[in-house]
């Protein structure tokens, strides 16, 4: 499934978006892996954060990036989806400063952007993979999988 931003906005204001997510994954799994989905587009963070719960993970949101930065000790996800563009801080800054903090932890950058040099700058600072907006939710939960099974504290 590919959904526009018009689209999804229209789907979060009918109170359709959880169930235009399809379920499925994690649920066998004991412990739920934590994602935290950090987007400039609270929009975007938010629909993330719906998706990954519907994939059976337990997930939180940040829409800045300095937020997202001072609550990852205490939220130790096992997986954050980032994004590149916030008012306070460049995406690839927070990136930057995750992979300081824990340079194990997966990060999958998620970007309209899809320039060979924002790619590239991603990759060299560590990100597991680089998807770009609108991201379909099956090459979503791909990168989500494989990047779960690097992370020495899931699958």
């Amino acid at each position: 499934m590919d959904l526009s931003r018009r689209e999804l906005l229209a789907l979060l204001g009918a109170g359709l978006a959880a169930s235009a997510v399809p379920t499925s994954s994690y649920a066998h799994v004991a412990a739920r892996p934590r994602v935290l989905a950090v987007d400039g587009d609270p929009v975007m963070a938010e629909y993330l954060g719906g998706l990954f719960s519907r994939m059976g993970c337990r997930t939180f949101a940040a829409f800045r990036g300095e937020d997202a930065l001072q609550n990852l000790g205490t939220l130790s996800p096992d997986l954050v989806t980032l994004g590149t563009v916030f008012e306070d801080i460049d995406g690839f800054e927070i990136l930057r400063r995750i992979k300081k903090v824990d340079p194990h932890l997966p990060v999958i950058m998620i970007s309209w952007s899809g320039s060979a040099p924002s790619i590239v700058k991603a990759m060299q600072l560590g990100a597991t993979n680089y998807l770009l907006k609108p991201v379909e939710i099956d090459e979503l939960e791909e990168a989500a999988r494989e990047a779960l099974g690097q992370s020495p504290t899931t699958l």
